[in-house]
């Protein structure tokens, strides 16, 4: 048998305050194994880890393991420009940070390759459970609840083997292991441009996935979508998907899980804002994402973590405002104007990036518009209707006059004539039965 890694070290490790390991491939970096990491990670003991040493020696082969991160202590990993694809190199990005926010102390490192090279795992104490994101494009951040590092002397699929470096920047004797209270604590200045502002009311709670109707992850956030939500994308909404399609990272963001998220959390405050389609433009999201992501993630591993950032968004986004009207289909409908679409995202951005709590604020129906809506219909049947009814457009289709009536002085409708004209009005937006008349 080859000398054993994970047999031979993993006690070390745990001795050394390494408390949650997780087994991985021969000479690889993943799958990690079920439970050991991520939200629904359980704790694990030396019980646990004597049997998957006893496992590694029946296999016959050496097993690489990661370090989960105490819940004291991140990782930053600075990734090469080829490493993934983003826009910077972790690199420099870095340094610029250092230039803006002080030099980060001298730590422990591990990595492979190069013992000079930047692109090395750098490791720091932080308050426990602090809500942090990451600090710049093309510097990971490895938290607790989120991925885990390579211990060394796991054998990277280059062949090359992991190590530690001193924060002298001296080698590591065989065996020689930090104990994360070797690690300094970041700078002040660095954990306040660190602090998430989505969550910065409170600390990060563990959210593990269970099961139920009301708070399956699998099935999304814990509301219920409207037919605006569900609705055909407005194009506010699809600019976001199109914008994260081009680059997964969204931009600015420093990997694809974080650029992912940003993109879902916009379409969650697009949705508090009145735009339609905001539920669909995510799930397209999240159906695209395990491809994106398939260089380190099983399908059914990415799916759930974008369905578990896809809940977490909608947890989190704002009260929502009381007047239902999408922006898009008023600026387009009423006022007939062609709006700057990437302002209409930066606003969107920048709220979701925001730790104030607001309201949205949502320009109100004209009159007759907002009767059809008082009578019932949701704001996204109500504009289509009055847009039909006053310009004809997308079509000329003919309008019962009891429902002009309606649009005119107001009224109510019973719970199946609202559900009717739903699906009369989908078939108009799809381009079917333009001559029948909307009644």
């Amino acid at each position: 048998m080859t000398d054993s890694i994970f047999g031979s070290w993993w006690y070390p490790y745990y001795n050394a305050g390494w408390h949650q390991l997780t087994l991985l491939p021969h000479h690889g970096k993943r799958p990690p194994e079920e439970r050991f990491t991520g939200y629904s990670q359980v704790p694990h003991d030396e019980i646990d880890y004597d049997r998957r040493a006893a496992m590694e020696k029946y296999l016959g082969y050496s097993m690489n393991f990661g370090l989960v991160m105490p819940a004291e202590v991140i990782c930053l990993d600075v990734d090469s420009p080829d490493g993934h694809t983003r826009k910077e190199d972790g690199a420099p990005a870095l340094a610029a940070k250092e230039r803006e926010l002080g030099a980060l102390p001298p730590t422990w490192t591990s990595g492979h390759g190069n013992p000079g090279s930047p692109y090395r795992h750098r490791f720091f104490r932080v308050p426990p459970d602090i809500p942090l994101h990451a600090i710049c494009e093309g510097v990971d951040l490895i938290r607790r609840t989120h991925r885990f590092v390579v211990a060394p002397p796991s054998i990277h699929p280059s062949g090359e083997v992991y190590y530690w470096l001193r924060p002298d920047g001296s080698r590591a004797d065989p065996g020689e292991i930090p104990s994360p209270n070797d690690f300094p604590m970041l700078p002040p200045a660095w954990i306040e441009a660190m602090r998430n502002p989505v969550t910065d009311t409170g600390p990060e709670k563990d959210r593990k996935p269970t099961s139920g109707p009301a708070t399956a992850a699998a099935s999304g956030p814990v509301f219920t979508p409207t037919r605006r939500s569900l609705g055909r994308t407005c194009r506010a909404c699809a600019t976001v998907v199109k914008k994260w399609e081009k680059n997964p990272t969204y931009g600015d963001q420093s990997c694809r899980h974080d650029g992912t998220l940003k993109a879902v959390r916009t379409l969650a405050f697009l949705d508090a804002g009145g735009h339609v389609g905001a539920v669909a433009a995510a799930k397209e999201i999240i159906a695209e994402y395990p491809r994106v992501i398939s260089d380190r993630a099983s399908s059914d591993e990415a799916t759930a973590e974008a369905r578990s950032m896809y809940r977490w968004a909608w947890e989190h986004v704002p009260e929502h405002a009381g007047i239902l009207v999408d922006p898009c289909l008023t600026w387009r409908f009423r006022n007939s104007l062609n709006p700057d679409w990437d302002e209409v995202l930066a606003t969107a951005e920048t709220e979701a990036a925001s730790d104030m709590p607001h309201r949205p604020v949502r320009p109100a129906l004209d009159g007759r518009t907002a009767n059809l809506a008082r009578a019932g219909l949701d704001d996204y049947d109500a504009i289509l209707l009055a847009n039909i009814i006053r310009h004809g457009r997308p079509a000329p289709v003919p309008v019962s006059a009891g429902l002009r009536e309606i649009w005119e002085h107001g009224g109510e409708m019973a719970a199946g004539r609202i559900s009717r004209l739903h699906k009369r009005l989908e078939e108009i937006r799809q381009g079917k039965d333009l001559e029948s008349v909307i009644g």
